[in-house]
């Protein structure tokens, strides 16, 4: 089987320093055929730089680099679909999706990519995903598990991860097929994403992984966990129950419903969104500790709200994401 070409798609936004390291995990890696086509979100505005034009220098014996600055917070999704669009064009063989926040071990792509080129032979693989530790300066926080393989739950229109938050002893090393890979890291064939189709960019981001795992599973395609490739992925500030990020529990209510095309389980899902939004409102609303309590109540209104009227309100709805000065 000739060599497999892979392109790198990284979506940035706001922190360089973050993109920076996980390429240069990347290169330093076993695994040499591949490009990344970096994408940066980063809204450009007065005060804010251009991004350097010699962050990622070209020599023979690194793989490149392509930059494309957005200029705006497209978000996630479309920023993938930038990537996923040329490396097609340029006839990658694979693509894959990868967190600007992780940093690969030296092994990480060859495991991957040896993987795929098996699973040729016996099925459709549409997307391959790998076992993803935290990274943390905390003691012992280093081997504890973020995922490990995971299922898709249609009851509650989410991926759920196998072996979150335990530390990794073993348990979860064996390859496997599963039901929902997490779009932090998916390795995805060309073919896969020419029948099944890029990310859903009207999503913005949170929850496009489990609607692209149900798209590329209803065309046939299967997915697969390989606990050889590791990442280690730095987690999101605030991502704790009482202290998610306001435009978090937005987006996650607003996107619930539009997961799915198939009418019966959308309606279920508009049902079931009505009863986890009440759910959250008493929780933010009334349990003691909460920080920015108001804000928190009006993010889960708003989802709900445009759930049903609008999928493209989020400019409007949270300005700091999309402005040159803003969230950091």
């Amino acid at each position: 089987m000739r060599e497999s070409k892979v392109a790198v798609v990284i979506v940035e936004y706001r922190d360089a320093s973050l993109a920076e390291a996980c390429i240069g995990s990347l290169q330093r890696g076993t695994f040499r055929d591949f490009s990344v086509f970096l994408i940066d979100n980063t809204p450009r505005g007065a005060g804010v730089p251009d991004p350097k034009t010699d962050r990622f220098p070209v020599t023979e014996d690194v793989p490149q680099v392509r930059y494309i600055a957005s200029g705006e917070n497209i978000g996630f999704c479309a920023g993938c679909n930038v990537g996923i669009e040329l490396a097609l064009a340029e006839g990658f063989d694979h693509v894959l999706i990868l967190n600007y926040d992780t940093v690969a071990a030296p092994d990480f792509l060859e495991s991957l990519v040896l993987r795929a080129r098996s699973l040729y032979q016996a099925g459709r693989l549409g997307i391959l995903g790998a076992k993803i530790h935290y990274q943390s300066a905390e003691e012992n926080r280093g081997r504890r598990l973020w995922y490990a393989g995971g299922r898709l739950s249609r009851l509650l229109g989410v991926g759920k991860h196998f072996g979150y938050d335990e530390m990794d002893n073993g348990d979860y090393d064996a390859f496997r097929e599963v039901s929902y890979v997490t779009g932090c890291c998916m390795l995805i064939p060309a073919e896969t994403l020419r029948k099944a189709g890029g990310f859903k960019s009207e999503l913005f981001m949170y929850l496009d992984d489990a609607e692209f795992c149900l798209r590329v599973r209803d065309h046939g395609f299967r997915l697969y966990y390989e606990p050889s490739a590791v990442l280690a992925h730095k987690v999101g500030p605030g991502f704790g129950k009482r202290n998610y990020p306001d435009y978090y529990l937005y987006f996650s209510i607003r996107n619930k419903p539009w997961i799915t095309r198939r009418p019966l389980y959308r309606l279920y899902l508009f049902t079931f969104t009505l009863a986890l939004a009440a759910g959250k409102l008493a929780y933010y609303g009334f349990s003691p500790g909460i920080k920015h309590r108001a804000r928190k109540v009006r993010a889960i209104f708003w989802g709900v709200w445009d759930s049903f009227s609008s999928r493209h309100a989020a400019e409007k709805r949270f300005p700091e994401l999309f402005a040159a000065r803003g969230l950091v």
